[in-house]
């Protein structure tokens, strides 16, 4: 098989997989939100006496890979295009910018506050 077949194979695979992932972890939430209604997480197994061990015992925290996962793209995608602006590195994974800017500088972005303009005095 050929180079062009075997990338050609590969990105059906990623779309197959992002696909179902997508579907996967919205039909996931779902299930979360119907729980949370009309409090029925209280009524799974022996109970849970609030609703944060609840949340605990689901074990989302897991998820967190997604984000080491998001920053080596974002890595990858500025090394192969170092003129991509964040912004739009953002718009392609949908994520806030603010979150690339966090990936890229490895800290929180601080916002820059713009200077006020003196009111002038009343009369």
């Amino acid at each position: 098989m050929d180079d062009t077949a075997q990338a050609n194979q590969a990105f059906g695979r990623l779309t197959t997989g992002i696909h179902v992932a997508g579907y996967t972890l919205e039909r996931a939430f779902q299930e979360l939100e119907s729980l949370l209604e009309a409090d029925r997480w209280k009524l799974i197994g022996d109970g849970f006496d609030n609703v944060s061990k609840f949340i605990a015992s689901i074990k989302l925290d897991t998820l967190t890979a997604a984000a080491a996962e998001r920053k080596k793209m974002v890595a990858k995608i500025k090394a192969l295009q170092p003129d991509t602006s964040n912004r739009s590195i953002a718009k392609m994974l949908g994520v806030n910018p603010s979150t690339i800017d966090e990936d890229v500088a490895g800290k929180p972005a601080v916002a820059k506050k713009t200077p006020r303009k003196p009111k002038p005095p009343r009369r």
